[in-house]
């Protein structure tokens, strides 16, 4: 059978496509929002609290030991410092500090220990656990320690800081 198409039926079939292209682009859509996947929002958020957990984890991981560590070695610095100072202010004595392992202790020359600035003592024990290069460091009346580098470390378990004091200048850094 033959299907006569005239100016009615054809209004009907454009009637008819354009509801079926409509329901289907409707279903399209429903598909196309019902996809798998993490919007831009989602996807900050998640690395903003991974942020913010790794700095709760890593901070816990830093020990008092180094902090102490570092004091100590500023410690030792201020001294030395002091004693280049009083060396440069005074042109009779040279001074220095001796160093001994888990301890030292400020002289002027000869032989003279001075109690220590900011100190009960003429001697400055460590902290336990930290250490010491045993040596003897001499400022002259120019504030020189001596003809090289001299090196200071301070170590405790697991780190170590090294103090130079720079040739001829006695720059202490």
């Amino acid at each position: 059978a033959a299907i006569a198409f005239n100016s009615r039926t054809t209004g009907n079939l454009d009637t008819i496509t354009s509801a079926i292209i409509k329901k289907a682009l409707k279903k399209m859509s429903i598909r196309l929002s019902n996809t798998q996947g993490f919007t831009l929002i989602e996807i900050i958020s998640v690395l903003a609290m991974i942020g913010i957990l790794s700095a709760i984890v890593l901070s816990f991981n830093v020990t008092t030991d180094s902090a102490e560590l570092s004091k100590e070695a500023d410690i030792v610095r201020t001294h030395l410092s002091y004693a280049r100072y009083m060396a440069l202010s005074n042109d009779v004595y040279s001074w220095g500090i001796q160093f001994s392992g888990t301890s030292y202790s400020l002289f002027k020359q000869p032989g003279t220990k001075v109690i220590l600035p900011g100190e009960n003592s003429d001697i400055r024990h460590l902290p336990p656990g930290i250490t010491i290069t045993s040596v003897t460091i001499t400022f002259n009346e120019k504030g020189s320690a001596a003809a090289s580098d001299q090196i200071i470390q301070l170590s405790d378990v697991s780190r170590s800081v090294d103090i130079t004091i720079t040739q001829n200048t006695g720059f202490i850094k």
